[in-house]
């Protein structure tokens, strides 16, 4: 036996030579598993993580019938193959081309591109990193449109900043709280800890989970009185329709004995 044939690596190698680190990285590249999907966690409020949960779930709902356009949170961001350092992890972001199957990590060169669209949900102790770093970063990666959302309104005037992409930069535009978004088809309005998102053209808001659990038992109910009316209409249709008969019977029965 090969003394490397028990080496868990030596599947990714994929060559019989001795190891080398430059060749391995190289072959290694082409591999999901290559790229770290995780570091330790970084805590955050309840706000905030209803606020990214409510985006995500949100936009895949807006994405749904666009196979090949989806929506990710926390995940790492890569652009460079072999760089296993460079990465960014945006609380929220939407990609075109890339399809809506499972990934452990976005590479841009093998998932269609860049994100176009990248929401971080800040706080006063990440203000300096989403305004300046990443959003050079972002406007790096090709960034279309960067939102800043601060559901405590910890510094934000009106809780809401967005960048939009003029040539290399992204560069704020005013929004006094509300955007229209061409790029994602959507209208962003600040609702208290939340930033909803409404279909511009029906104006039909996207519920959080909690309200399409209200709005869901609400139309079970109103489902189960409309059902319970229609079967107490058919109930005096049926009482109706006996009584007229049994009159009809009784009316010939006389008219037979006369």
């Amino acid at each position: 036996m090969k003394a490397h044939a028990l080496d868990p690596m030596f599947a990714l190698r994929g060559t019989d030579i001795p190891f080398v680190e430059e060749r391995w990285t190289m072959l290694a590249s082409d591999q999901e598993a290559f790229y770290p999907y995780y570091e330790d966690t970084v805590t955050e409020s309840d706000s905030h993580f209803t606020a990214i949960t409510y985006l995500l779930l949100a936009l895949r709902q807006h994405l749904a019938g666009r196979p090949a356009d989806w929506a990710f949170a926390n995940m790492f961001v890569y652009d460079q193959p072999g760089n296993r350092n460079r990465k960014v992890s945006p609380d929220v972001f939407v990609a075109f081309g890339c399809g809506h199957h499972t990934r452990r990590v976005f590479r841009t060169w093998v998932d269609g591109g860049s994100p176009v669209a990248v929401f971080e949900v800040t706080s006063l102790t990440s203000r300096r990193t989403d305004r300046t770093t990443k959003r050079v970063r972002y406007a790096e990666m090709g960034v279309e449109e960067y939102f800043l959302f601060d559901p405590l309104g910890e510094y934000l005037p009106g809780q809401l900043r967005v960048y939009r992409r003029e040539q290399q930069d992204l560069v704020p535009v005013v929004t006094r709280g509300r955007y229209l978004s061409q790029l994602l088809g959507l209208e962003l309005v600040v609702e208290g800890e939340l930033l909803r998102l409404i279909d511009p053209v029906s104006r039909i808001p996207y519920l959080t989970q909690a309200e399409s659990f209200v709005a869901n038992e609400a139309a079970v109910r109103q489902a189960d009185e409309e059902r319970r009316r229609a079967d107490a209409e058919r109930r005096r249709a049926d009482t109706e329709r006996r009584r007229a008969d049994a009159l009809e019977q009784k009316l010939r029965e006389l008219g037979a004995t006369e």
